[in-house]
Order: C-alpha cells, then sequence, then structure tokens
C-alpha cells in the first residue's frame, strides 16, 4: 500500500462540535501513516484543537485558496480532502490508499451519505470503476465528491489546485470539487470510484437553511459549466439535460403538490442558470 497521506481541511471554525467529530473519526483511521491539516483564516477559531493536528493560518475565508495552501504545505505524496462536517469510516483511508495500489489512477473518490439517511448524498455506481476521459462529456459528480477524495500530490500541482473562483467563501460558492475532477480527467488522468471509502456527512440544516443550500451548489456548478463552455459536449448536456431534467423534476413535483420540493427545484433551476450568467459576465468584463 502506498505510504503517507496529507488530509486537508478548510474550515471557518463555525461547526467546532462536528469539527471534532470529524478529526476524532481521522485519528482512528486503520491507516496510520496520517498527517491532518487545518487551514483557517484565524488560528485562535482552532484553540484546544488536538495538538497532532497541524494548523496552518491565511486571513482568508475562501475555502478553495485554502486548501491549496494546504496542498502546498503537504508533507505527505498522497492529498486527501474532506469537510469539517464530515466523518470517516474507520477504513476510509486505507480502502482509497490501496485504490492506488491497485489501479493506475491520479485520484481515488469514495462514496458519501448523509449521516441521518442511509441513500447516498452523491449520485454514482455503487462498484468499483475507473474512470478516464471520453469523446462525450463526463458528469464529475458520477465520479465522486471533494468531501471524500484523494489525490497525487503531483497531479493536483499540475492541473493547477482548486480555482479560487469557485468554493465556499468564493463568489460563486460551490462546485471546486466538480471542477477539479473535471480537470484531472480532461488532463487525460484516471479516477477510480471505490464506494468501500465511506464519509458519513452531518447536514443538519433548517429548511430555509436546505433552500439556500442548494440555490449555492446549483450556482456554482453553473459557474463550472460557464468556465468550460468552450467544450461543446458540456455545454449541449447542461442546456439539453442538465436544465431540462431540472425543468422536468420540477413539473413532476408541481402535479403532485410537492410543495417543498417544489422550492427546492426552483432554487436548484434558478441557481444553475444564474450561475452560468454570473461567470459568463465576469469573464467579459
Amino acid at each position: 500500500m502506498p505510504e503517507g497521506c496529507s488530509i486537508v481541511i478548510a474550515t471557518i471554525g463555525r461547526r467546532r462540535q462536528k469539527l471534532n467529530a470529524c478529526l476524532a473519526s481521522l485519528f482512528q483511521q486503520t491507516y496510520k501513516d496520517l498527517e491532518v491539516i487545518l487551514v483557517a483564516p484565524r488560528a485562535a477559531l482552532l484553540e484546544g484543537i488536538d495538538d497532532r493536528v497541524r494548523i496552518i493560518e491565511t486571513n482568508d475565508i475562501n475555502g478553495s485558496r485554502n486548501k491549496n495552501v494546504g496542498i502546498e504545505n503537504a508533507s505527505k505524496d498522497f492529498v486527501a480532502f474532506t469537510d469539517d462536517d464530515c466523518i470517516a469510516e474507520e477504513n476510509c483511508i486505507s480502502n482509497m490508499m490501496r485504490g492506488f495500489e491497485g489501479h493506475d489512477v491520479a485520484a481515488v473518490c469514495g462514496a458519501v451519505y448523509l449521516l441521518s439517511d442511509p441513500t447516498p448524498d452523491v449520485k454514482g455506481p455503487q462498484e468499483k470503476k475507473v474512470f478516464k476521459k471520453t469523446r462525450d462529456f463526463l458528469p464529475p459528480w458520477e465520479i465522486g465528491t471533494g468531501g471524500c477524495i484523494c489525490v497525487k500530490k503531483e497531479v493536483i500541482q499540475r492541473i493547477g489546485l482548486f480555482d479560487g473562483k469557485l468554493g465556499p467563501g468564493s463568489r460563486f460558492y460551490s462546485a471546486e470539487d466538480m471542477d477539479i475532477i473535471h480537470r484531472i480527467i480532461d488532463a487525460d488522468y484516471s479516477v477510480l470510484r471505490d464506494p468501500s471509502a465511506v464519509i458519513f456527512h452531518d447536514k443538519t440544516e433548517t429548511y430555509e437553511q436546505e433552500i439556500i443550500r442548494f440555490y449555492r451548489y446549483r450556482f456554482g456548478l453553473g459557474a463550472f459549466f460557464c468556465k468550460i463552455r468552450r467544450n461543446e459536449r458540456a455545454r449541449e448536456f447542461f442546456f439539453d439535460n442538465f436544465l431540462v431534467d431540472e425543468i422536468r423534476k420540477s413539473w413532476r413535483d408541481l402535479r403532485r403538490s410537492r410543495t417543498k420540493e417544489i422550492a427546492r427545484d426552483c432554487a436548484s433551476f434558478a441557481g444553475a442558470l444564474l450561475g452560468f450568467f454570473a461567470c459568463a459576465f465576469s469573464s467579459s468584463s
């Protein structure tokens, strides 16, 4: 099994109890050659954290730029990422690292589940599968998510790290993970999806917070599609498949009088469309 993995978590210290649970799960991993790096805008936010954690202060709330700081400071050859409200199964890192041993891949993505729900939070094949660049557009969420991914450090440095315009604390809120997975594949590297590497996401929120989250997720996703709009297949997928599917879902929920789902559907559709054109406008200005 490959040796050495740095786990980078960008946090702004708002979810201390969840962060403590996250760190506890990382220090209980069966894979022991771990370095845990927390990158935060102010080190004081993390006072009292387990002293096995490396804390890096940046004075920056941009999650993507903070992840990049973590990558550049990582001492291991493999860098994993998760969020400060996630809990890893004890063999999560071992299973991801074993994926590099058994396959010629640049990254390994695991499965993410809601802590309160056995249904997968991220859609994707429930068997091991290696993804490679194809002629058709490959939706990155079919491969994995930034909540459970490990990448060879040399590869993520070579493709240009995370995009600071995407992700938490940025102008487009999210989709930095979709962008990085897409760029790994687009650079002719392979990625393994291994659902035996499991992360649980503690996504407790009010209904209003859920609507905001769906809007921001889709706003970032729209910006991501705008960023790659010169890829004809990706552009066609966004307008002819992704947005159309969102409209169909809204129509189904409307017919069935699913009031709560309709609001979420509208937030998702509006977010994706507005994110695309907001990105296009900012690129041309």
